[in-house]
């Protein structure tokens, strides 16, 4: 694997942690430091856990050049069969390396994989237990638009010819993974978010670098006042007037205490104490629905809602789902919203029909059997 640095005193300790922590650990980390000014190549050095790592080492460049010519340092310098990136400020999933080997060692056409990420500025990561991931390929239609690959996903054989762009201020990983396709290689894909950004996913110019000190918890006594304020927040936003707020208050203080011990909301605060984001889900057995969600204005600016879903879907683990339903988002007609719940983390779907709270007839049959539930209990 290659780690390419450059003033990353502060971040490299998490990261190298985040790499000797995997369950499966790589063959060798190479470290390629770009003229950094600060103690960076002195923490590399000084790390406990690399102090008994044979197969660790450093190179550095002559001049300041970039992560494309950091990357490539490293990559031709590798002898695994796979090579993986993660970079200075990021951290993995500690299956990351498990999982994503063994992914394209059972798909030997794929040339490269990449998968979700995270993205917030906290220092660790809710962690969910694989099995095995669900993979897809994706070809060059899929990046025409947009880049789908965050280089800290990315892990290639070695048997790819190509290297990064070394043209500084270039988006060099997507230009890459545009020219492996073109050329007719073959990538796979996984929804599981097994890499941690604490920074912005693609640059710092755009609204997603605006990233703010996001935690998020399991919400033991909801406030229907709140909710309802975020979804007034969607709504203007949307330009779709089709509720009353304050009557959902009302609706949601009702549904809340019929469900009981059967929801759980998690919310996502900044470091002021402010609701940014809601999630919520019921439970039934082994299965977790879908129920709302709501996310403010300056929410969606810094992803609050990414980490309360995550937040959601270990919490619903925790207590015995096994499965997690996104609520009948449709991937086609509501392709925006599901691919972020899936892209959340939740691995197993069906679309059976959309009963998210804001379709009230819809949801009728949900709440029904809940109520009914309570009942017997």
């Amino acid at each position: 694997m290659v780690i390419p640095t450059q003033n990353a005193s502060q971040t490299i300790g998490r990261t190298v942690d985040s790499v000797l922590n995997q369950t499966l650990l790589p063959d060798e980390i190479i470290f390629v430091d770009d003229c950094s000014t600060d103690s960076t190549v002195e923490v590399i050095h000084q790390h406990s856990g690399l102090s008994t790592c044979s197969n660790s080492r450093l190179l550095t460049t002559s001049t300041n050049s970039g992560p494309g010519v950091a990357r490539n340092l490293g990559w031709n310098e590798a002898g695994s069969e796979f090579v993986a990136f993660l970079d200075a400020d990021d951290s993995w999933h500690p299956q990351k390396l498990e999982l994503q080997v063994a992914a394209l060692l059972s798909h030997p056409w794929a040339s490269f994989s990449g998968h979700r990420y995270l993205i917030d500025s906290g220092d660790s990561m809710a962690v969910l237990r694989y099995s095995k991931l669900p993979y897809r390929e994706f070809g060059l239609v899929h990046f025409l638009l947009r880049n789908r690959f965050s280089t800290p996903s990315v892990m290639v054989s070695r048997n790819v010819k190509l290297r990064f762009g070394e043209h500084p201020g270039v988006s060099d990983d997507y230009l890459l993974w545009l020219r492996l396709l073109a050329r007719g290689e073959r990538a796979l894909f996984s929804d599981a978010p097994l890499v941690h950004l604490h920074k912005a996913a693609y640059g710092d110019g755009g609204l997603s670098g605006q990233q703010r000190n996001i935690s998020a918890e399991v919400w033991a006594s909801p406030d229907p006042e709140t909710i309802a304020r975020l979804h007034r927040d969607v709504e203007t936003t949307k330009k779709s007037f089709t509720t009353d707020w304050r009557a959902q208050a009302d609706a949601l203080r009702n549904v809340i205490a019929c469900f009981g011990e059967r929801i759980v909301v998690v919310r996502a605060c900044d470091s002021a104490g402010e609701v940014l984001a809601i999630r919520a889900a019921t439970i039934l057995g082994a299965h977790a629905f879908d129920f709302l969600a709501a996310t403010s204005s300056e929410g969606r600016r810094c992803y609050a809602s990414n980490v309360a879903m995550h937040t959601l879907l270990l919490a619903v683990s925790e207590r015995g789902a096994t499965s997690y339903d996104f609520g009948g988002v449709d991937p086609t007609t509501n392709k925006g919203v599901y691919d972020f719940k899936h892209g959340a983390g939740g691995l197993d779907h069906r679309y059976v029909g959309e009963f998210e709270f804001v379709s009230p007839r819809a949801f009728k049959p949900i709440l029904s059997k809940l109520m009914a539930l309570r009942l017997s209990a």
